[in-house]
């Protein structure tokens, strides 16, 4: 169960990285 925790929270903390990443840098493309 903990693992599975871990698991998701990476998988969070990775995706809204990523994501946040993506929109500032298509963000700074359209400005």
């Amino acid at each position: 169960k903990l693992i599975q925790i871990v698991f998701g929270l990476s998988i969070a903390f990775a995706a809204s990285s990523f994501f946040l990443s993506f929109f500032s840098f298509s963000g700074g493309a359209v400005v």
